[in-house]
């Protein structure tokens, strides 16, 4: 029914059916991408380009995106959110090409994008920062691996740690 009554609007046809979906079909990204389009779409010039003064708007879609994946990773489904944020930064990059982004709306995008991609990665490895330390050769080592070895105040004493 809101689907019917929506038909005469693009975005806001867009923007219900990613509202009611529910991360197990394969039209979905489809779904994600038609409303990233539409709001592009809306904001762009006869010749498909996004001037300074649009880009926010043309982005919203994306932002409603990545909001939606972020509740899709909550509920557990965090390799479908995983897509849905890769698809945004994929469109993004894709808007780059006609747009001007001198305010910096679509790379603030594509930043929250992948900082929502790291804290995913992050949590579902486990992965501790304040329970690592980077040695001078650029890789991180838990405490606990034997070629560091544990000083009295408990900080690693190898001899390839970073001391700034």
């Amino acid at each position: 029914m809101l689907l019917m009554l929506a038909e005469d609007f693009d975005s806001v046809e867009d923007r219900i059916r990613l509202l009611l979906a529910t991360g197990d079909g394969e039209r979905e990204p489809d779904e994600c991408r038609r409303l990233i389009r539409s709001y592009i779409d809306a904001h762009s010039d006869r010749n498909g380009f996004v001037s300074r003064w649009d880009a926010g708007d043309a982005v919203e879609g994306a932002h409603m995106v990545i909001d939606k994946a972020l509740a899709v990773v909550e509920d557990g489904a965090w390799p479908y959110g995983l897509e849905m944020l890769l698809l945004v930064i994929e469109e993004m990059i894709e808007l780059l090409q006609s747009a001007d982004d001198s305010d910096g709306d679509i790379g603030a995008v594509i930043k929250r994008s992948l900082e929502s991609i790291g804290g995913i990665v992050r949590e579902r490895a486990g992965f501790r920062r304040r329970n690592a330390r980077a040695c001078s050769a650029g890789c991180w080592r838990k405490p606990a691996i034997p070629s560091m070895k544990a000083g009295r105040n408990g900080k690693s004493t190898c001899s390839k740690l970073r001391t700034n």
